[in-house]
C-alpha cells in the first residue's frame, strides 16, 4: 500500500472514529459547562474518580485507532489531521456567509473585524527606529521581548539562552 494510501485510510478511520469528539472538544471550549456534563458520565451532578480515568481512556482509545495498546505514527497523525480537518470544515463554515461553498475576501476581511490591521500594529511595535520597516536588528530584539513577556520561552516554545 503505497504511504499516501495508507494515510488517506487512516485519515478516513480517524474522521469516522473521531468526528463526534472532536464536534464535543469545540463545543467544550465554548461551554465549559459542556466538559462537565461530559465527564459527569453518569449525571449524577458531580465528577468522581471512574468517571475522569474513563474519559482518560476514551481519549486512548481514540488515538489508539487498532486497539493494540499502543499509538503507532501513523495513528497519531491521523488524529492530528482529522481534529485539522474538522476546524478546517467548521472555519469555512463560519466564512461562507451565503453557503455557496465558496469564500470571498469580503467574508474573510469581515470576520477579521478589529484584527485586519494586527499585521501593521505588530510592525508599528517592532520598528522602534521610527524609519517604516523592521531591520533584524529589531527584529531580534522584539523576538527577545516577546520571549520576557512568556517567562523566558521564545514564540517556538525553546527556551532563551
Amino acid at each position: 500500500m503505497k504511504r499516501s494510501d495508507l494515510i488517506l485510510s487512516a485519515l478516513a478511520a480517524a474522521i469516522a472514529l473521531g468526528a463526534g469528539a472532536s464536534l464535543a472538544q469545540e463545543r467544550e471550549r465554548r461551554d465549559p459547562g459542556a466538559m462537565f456534563e461530559r465527564l459527569d458520565a453518569n449525571g449524577d451532578g458531580q465528577i468522581d474518580t471512574a468517571e475522569v480515568e474513563s474519559a482518560r481512556e476514551d481519549r486512548w482509545t481514540t488515538l489508539d485507532a487498532d486497539g493494540d495498546g499502543e499509538v503507532s505514527r501513523a495513528e497519531f497523525i491521523a488524529r492530528a489531521e482529522e481534529r485539522a480537518v474538522d476546524r478546517a470544515e467548521r472555519a469555512f463554515e463560519r466564512l461562507d456567509l451565503d453557503g455557496d461553498g465558496r469564500i470571498t475576501r469580503d467574508a474573510i476581511e469581515a470576520q477579521r473585524g478589529d484584527r485586519a490591521d494586527r499585521g501593521a500594529r505588530m510592525l508599528s511595535r517592532l520598528d522602534t527606529d521610527g524609519d517604516g520597516a523592521v531591520s533584524r536588528e529589531e527584529f531580534d530584539a522584539g523576538i527577545e521581548r516577546f520571549a520576557e513577556r512568556r517567562g523566558g520561552r521564545k514564540g517556538d516554545g525553546s527556551r532563551r539562552n
